[in-house]
């Protein structure tokens, strides 16, 4: 018997080519910062290749924001073509539930993460600002005391807040209440709004 599964694997290869571009995005901003900030006294290469990145289409193959915009899209997407199986208030807070785990498991290891490597004194993120000049990213993140409790109690509220870059553990987590709480809403307007043509007028009026 053929193995079946409910997931699009098309949209699952879309995510894995925008995970890849968040992934260029963060080393260039890192690395090579004035290809976000187009600065002429961090550009690392010769002929400023990072001028032509950022003003020409070529720079979409370094755009995370891009990527986030793709996700975002295919999350409301997913909710969506799902809309059979929203259908009562009871369904959308077990589907919450599920989604709080899903996301919430992870973001607690990496905070976990984050912390032991500030413990051990593994964080070379300010060095490397100095050499790269990312000062207003790579060099502000993670100036704080380690704390595990605090690691845990972002990890806690990091679906539903976002957390200052020189603060947070895991910076990445400013995009989490987007992503949890932008498909809840849309659930809870599929569960109350039955027939396509008004969640059409109430999604477009909400939006």
């Amino acid at each position: 018997m053929a193995h079946t599964t409910n997931r699009i694997t098309y949209l699952d290869g879309l995510r894995g080519l925008a995970a890849t571009l968040v992934v260029i995005h963060h080393m260039m901003i890192g690395f090579y910062p004035s290809t976000y900030t187009v600065d002429s006294e961090t550009m690392h290469t010769a002929g400023g290749v990072e001028r032509v990145l950022h003003n020409t289409p070529l720079g979409i193959g370094i755009n995370g924001g891009f990527a986030v915009a793709i996700f975002l899209v295919l999350s409301g997407y997913v909710v969506g073509i799902s809309a059979e199986k929203i259908t009562t208030y009871r369904s959308v807070v077990k589907s919450v539930i599920t989604r709080w785990w899903r996301f919430w498991l992870p973001i607690l290891v990496t905070h976990l993460l984050a912390g032991g490597v500030l413990y051990l004194g593994w964080d070379w993120n300010h060095e490397a600002a100095v050499v790269s000049g990312s000062h207003w990213w790579l060099g502000a993140m993670w100036r704080m005391e380690p704390s595990i409790g605090e690691a845990v109690r972002q990890a806690f509220f990091a679906l539903f807040r976002m957390y200052p870059l020189d603060q947070v553990y895991n910076s990445s987590t400013w995009t989490m209440p987007f992503f949890f709480l932008g498909p809840i809403g849309l659930m809870g307007v599929m569960a109350v709004v039955k027939k396509p043509w008004m969640r059409t007028v109430v999604l477009a009026g909400l939006l």
